[in-house]
Formats: structure tokens, sequence, C-alpha cells
């Protein structure tokens, strides 16, 4: 179960491997989300800009708004189960009761709380190659991947295990139409009790 942010803060979903994906939701207010989680078929969450955070329990078929008591970007949310986990953004909000609101702590060390993080590519809008950053928090099985504005994946830039450090990764769009793109960078930890998984979207531009 994943899901893929557009401009307009849509949710896709695809059991076919990306070759298709289906809309389930969209938020007008929300520029973009930035990051999904699940952590079963069932229950899973979103973020993005306004600190919008939604919450499924039904596998995406319908989407509650939870309250993060914050107007920032929400960057990335990680679960350990259904009723603990972290947003990532402006501020660090924790979510400490699956009934209760997110309650919001600034000034934490994001660091602690996610896997990954992925910085915006650069340059940004590009011409013919631009280059990524991320950072890996704890040891984890990693995919880089690009998709287009329709959810295809149509690159996979790094797709191993990778250690605590700082990586970089080009990608050369030679032969790419101009347009939007999207490149997601997915975790899965290799020693972790939980197994957490989580991913992060950012938006990228092409021009020509």
């Amino acid at each position: 179960m994943d899901g893929l942010g557009e401009t307009v803060g849509a949710v896709y979903h695809t059991d076919d491997g990306g070759a298709t994906w289906i809309k389930q939701f969209a938020d007008a207010s929300s520029e973009t989300f930035n990051s999904v989680h699940f952590i079963n078929e069932q229950i899973g969450w979103v973020g993005g800009y306004n600190g919008s955070i939604y919450h499924t329990d039904d596998g995406g078929q319908n989407w509650s708004r939870e309250q993060s008591h914050t107007t920032g970007i929400i960057w990335t949310i990680d679960f350990i189960d259904e009723t603990c986990g972290w947003a990532i953004g402006d501020d660090i909000m924790k979510w400490e009761d699956i009934d209760a609101s997110i309650q919001c702590t600034p000034n934490a060390n994001s660091q602690t709380l996610s896997i990954i993080t992925l910085e915006q590519n650069f340059p940004n809008p590009f011409n013919t190659s631009t280059m990524i950053r991320f950072s890996v928090h704890n040891p984890s099985y990693i995919t880089l991947s690009i998709f287009n504005v329709l959810g295809q994946k149509i690159d996979v830039l790094i797709d191993e295990i990778k250690s605590v450090g700082n990586y970089r990764a080009q990608w050369n769009a030679e032969g790419m139409p101009s347009g939007i793109y999207f490149f997601q960078l997915s975790a899965i930890a290799i020693n972790s009790n939980n197994g957490l998984v989580t991913s992060q979207i950012r938006k990228i531009v092409l021009s020509r």
C-alpha cells in the first residue's frame, strides 16, 4: 500500500506494482503531500503543506483530517504502531493516542525520529541533470525512484542496503520531456524489531 503526492494534495493507490494508479483522495488546501506511511494494508497517514495530516483505517477509501496544531510543512511521518508516531516538519508532532489530537513539540531532534531525510534536489528547476541528497539514520534497504505526473515509475536511481550516512544521487533526464516529476525515497529498517517502513517525496521540475 502506498501513495503518491501531486500538486493539489492527492493520494493515489496501486495494486499492480505501479503500472496504473487510482486517485483515492484529494485535498485542495494542501499544495502537495510529502510523506505517506502505512503500518498495514488498512491503517495509514499522509502529511503535507499547511500542516495537513490525514488518517485512514480502511485502506485509503476514507480519510479524516487530524489536528496537527501547526500551519507549517509536514515533511515526513513515521508510526511504530497505530497509537504512536511522529510527524516531522517545521515542528515535531507526536501522536500519543489514536483518538487524541497530535501534540506539537518544537525544537526536537528530528534525526532521532525518522530513519531517512530527503532533501530537495539542486538545481531545481534543472535542464539536463540534477543532484538529489539524502541521509540514512538507521541501516535500511533504500530505494530512490523517479515518477512522472501520471504516477508511473520512470527510473530507479538506488535500490540497495545503505548504512548510516549522507548520500547523493544524480538524475540524468536526457530524453525526458519538460514538466513536473517526483522523486521518492523509501526505506525499510533492517535492524528494527518493528521493521519500520517510511517514504518521502519531493517535486522536481525539468525545464528545457
